[in-house]
């Protein structure tokens, strides 16, 4: 019954904030998504089967699928944290000298867009994302490399305001 007195006096609070209580916390929220989704996507649950795994599977049975139906280009798009996911799904099949039997001669291309693999990842995760190549190094030959994820291409797309997806080759200090 506390609970539930509890539950309904907040109800009643934000229902009388309003907009108010939208435009004050929700910043918050996308920032706490944000690191929810990081959570997950590095969790190691007790049952053994973690969500990279899983996601990595299906990516790879669709590039498996897509080989097969007789494609000869594949563009992958992804925004976010979907970034991460092709990026590392990719980087990983290439060291282990497997992307090309996945996908055969199909040629892969990789567009992200707010792409937080630099300012968040390779900033937070350093030992995880090393090959993202460090902050300070010389630009014009920074990592990471389409070649080095086995793609042809690897183009990057971020805005200015954003405050996770940010540049991937140029420094921070270029005007966006």
């Amino acid at each position: 019954v506390a609970v539930g007195k509890w539950l309904a006096g907040g109800a009643l609070t934000l229902a009388a904030l309003g907009a108010r209580f939208t435009r004050t916390f929700g910043r918050l929220r996308v920032a706490i998504d944000a690191v929810l989704d990081i959570d997950n996507y590095f969790a190691d649950p007790p049952n053994r089967r973690p969500p990279r795994a899983r996601i990595f599977s299906r990516f790879a049975s669709l590039l498996a699928y897509l080989r097969a139906a007789g494609y000869a280009r594949v563009v992958i798009v992804a925004h976010s944290q979907g970034t991460v996911i092709s990026a590392d799904l990719l980087r990983h099949l290439h060291a282990q000298g497997r992307i090309r039997e996945l996908v055969g001669a199909m040629r892969l291309s990789l567009v992200t867009v707010g792409s937080p693999l630099r300012d968040l990842y390779a900033e937070r995760f350093p030992l995880l994302y090393r090959w993202m190549g460090a902050r300070e190094t010389v630009f014009a030959n920074a990592a990471p490399a389409a070649a080095a994820l086995g793609a042809a291409e690897w183009v990057n797309a971020c805005r200015s305001g954003d405050y996770v997806g940010r540049f991937i080759w140029t420094p921070s200090t270029d005007a966006a």
